[in-house]
């Protein structure tokens, strides 16, 4: 609801995600990114997240009212498991998730890609139980994972005059279970699930990346409903080393965030890095979580501590990282379409970013290539000696160089998280903007 407080017009605006701080995925940091800016635009800005470890059930974090729900079991089981994986215990937990969540999708398969029923209904219940308190002008709900959108669509058929918007961070359009389901039967139930997702949306706001995708026929009937925007994840900063954290007389490789053995495997750049790394000039950090912990600790160990496993950090945590870290590393998702958010993170600092992608139509070099201090290493066994040879002049070449983060800002506009925090104020307002 919009009202007067004397002269001043106070905006309400809730959020659905997953994980949000201090602990947040990468949903949480785009949200979160938008979220300071529709603070800006006098909104008051409401979360609904997961209660991970020691969090608080409400709080305030930035600006922000943060509200948690339970979170999913299997979710619940893997990040113990992430956080536990030293020991019998937390590899038997995350193990454990993956089957569940396995055996929950085959379960609700009707309902694909929906896990747990009952995270659907905490979410859409806490959000009718703060709209009777706070009574909000736009809810937005978000994916991945697919419960809030579940839950956006029961809200907005109970609250029909709330304007509701779905934003989609990740792939629709690839979704999990390919490798174990007929293609035939995915692609229906993909599209069950895009559709409604379309009916009950006021407005879908789709990934910049697949623009070309929602141009078929078959979108028709919904692409007035769409807009396109990009992960707004480019603000520019300089990090402060509050902390020195890695050998001094070492230069240092870093990669921050999520390894998958399937289709996030770090096994090549171990194997790159060895070559460069004869002389022993370098450290390779990786502050991860996800499933290749133990190859990590293998890597660590057959190194001499020239790769360091150093386990999740907190987002708060990241910018000390980042400071005392000479390289950035990225790593894409095999067989993904989506733009990985954390090369605009890297952008932001202006430090030098090496990129490890596995298919030429990867999302993320269109925008890499007008980042001056980038290289590109295509996975591939062939181009190995070529890619040990490019990237040792890379290392040697951009070594405490960096670039101005506030030019950067006409190249990336797009990616700055006002452009989504004024679609969302239109949506509010009922006045819709073009993307």
């Amino acid at each position: 609801m919009i009202i007067n407080e004397g002269t001043k017009i106070v905006k309400k605006i809730i959020f659905m995600v997953d994980m949000y701080y201090p602990k947040p995925r990468a949903v949480g940091i785009c949200v979160h990114n938008v979220a300071q800016e529709m603070i800006n635009l006098g909104y008051e800005v409401h979360v609904i997240a997961y209660k991970q470890n020691n969090e608080e059930c409400e709080e305030e974090f930035e600006g922000v009212f943060v509200h948690r729900i339970a979170m999913r079991l299997d979710m619940k089981m893997q990040e113990y498991g992430e956080s536990h994986l030293d020991s019998a215990l937390g590899k038997i937990s995350y193990k454990a998730a993956g089957i569940i969540r396995k055996i929950q999708k085959l379960f609700f398969l009707p309902w694909f890609p929906l896990v747990s029923p009952l995270t659907v209904n905490r979410y859409y219940r806490k959000t009718l139980s703060l709209n009777r308190e706070y009574d909000f002008d736009c809810i937005i709900a978000t994916y991945l994972p697919p419960e809030p959108l579940f839950a956006g669509a029961m809200v907005k058929k109970k609250l029909k005059n709330i304007k509701y918007g779905a934003y989609i961070l990740d792939s629709l359009i690839t979704q999990s279970g390919q490798k174990y389901l007929p293609s035939k039967l995915i692609e229906k139930l993909t599209w069950k699930f895009e559709k409604m997702i379309y009916e009950t949306a006021d407005k879908t706001y789709n990934p910049e990346c697949l623009r070309d995708h929602y141009q078929s026929d078959k979108y028709l009937k919904y692409r007035d409903k769409m807009i396109f925007l990009d992960v707004p994840y480019f603000k520019p900063k300089q990090p402060i080393s509050k902390q020195i954290l890695h050998d001094i007389s070492k230069k240092h490789l870093v990669y921050l965030g999520t390894l998958i053995k399937n289709s996030r495997n770090p096994e090549y750049i171990y194997r790159l890095f060895t070559e460069i790394n004869k002389s022993g000039l370098y450290q390779l950090h990786f502050y991860t979580r996800g499933s290749c912990e133990d190859d990590l600790l293998k890597y660590q160990i057959e190194s001499g501590d020239a790769v360091l496993r150093h386990g999740f950090v907190t987002h708060a945590e990241i910018d000390n990282i980042i400071a005392t870290s000479d390289y950035l590393i990225n790593l894409s998702v095999k067989d993904a379409a989506m733009i990985s958010g954390k090369i605009f993170e890297y952008m932001s600092t202006g430090k030098p970013v090496i990129h490890f992608y596995y298919k030429d139509n990867d999302a993320c070099l269109r925008y890499l290539e007008k980042y001056e201090l980038s290289i590109v290493i295509k996975i591939d066994e062939q181009l190995f000696e070529s890619n040990v040879r490019r990237l040792k002049k890379f290392l040697t070449e951009s070594y405490g160089k960096t670039v101005e983060p506030n030019s950067l800002i006409e190249t990336f506009k797009g990616n700055m998280p006002i452009q989504s925090a004024q679609h969302f104020d239109a949506l509010a307002r009922g006045d819709y903007l073009e993307d």
